[in-house]
């Protein structure tokens, strides 16, 4: 039984499981963080919430190293840095906000495209403009449908419906 505890394949597999839940934890906790302070004043619960996570996710880094460094890994840089992209990705999944982001940038970008197109047409050269735009345009159409679509079917509708664009842009 000793054994299969010191396979690569078990430390793999532990090292992976680990860090999830160690990047998740502390992504969760970092976000919990930024909820403490709602209007200047500690919200207890949020404060608690994410202390907790930080110290799950911290101890499960801990444990997590053991097998890191029995695959030979010794370094802090390259330990931390599996943590690091872990807890980096989780709080991008985490966050909602991030497409409220998303979604501002896109508004903001068919807006200047509108405006350039208008002072084009004033100015006697559309037709020009308006060419160079047609890729940027396309690609911000498509994402305001893929922002705006409610459900994996509506996104896939989406994608399908928009044949101008490669599929493989569509798609990722």
């Amino acid at each position: 039984m000793s054994s299969l505890f010191n396979a690569p394949i078990f430390n793999v597999a532990i090292v992976i499981v680990l860090t999830l839940i160690s990047g998740l934890l502390d992504a969760r906790g970092f976000l919990l963080a930024s909820q403490a302070w709602p209007g200047g004043q500690l919200d207890i619960r949020s404060a608690s919430l994410s202390v907790l996570c930080f110290g799950l996710g911290l101890s499960s880094y801990v444990v997590a190293v053991r097998f890191i460094q029995a695959l030979g890994i010794q370094g802090v840089a390259l330990q931390s840095s599996l943590w690091f992209v872990v807890t980096a990705i989780g709080i991008a999944v985490l966050d909602t906000t991030i497409l409220n982001w998303t979604r501002t940038q896109n508004r903001r970008v068919l807006a200047e495209i509108a405006q350039l197109t208008q002072d084009a047409r004033i100015a006697g050269c559309e037709a020009e403009v308006a060419a160079s735009l047609a890729p940027t345009l396309q690609r911000e159409t498509y994402l305001r449908a893929m922002l705006d679509a409610q459900g994996r079917g509506a996104r896939w509708r989406a994608a399908m419906a928009n044949t101008q664009l490669p599929l493989g842009w569509r798609v990722r």
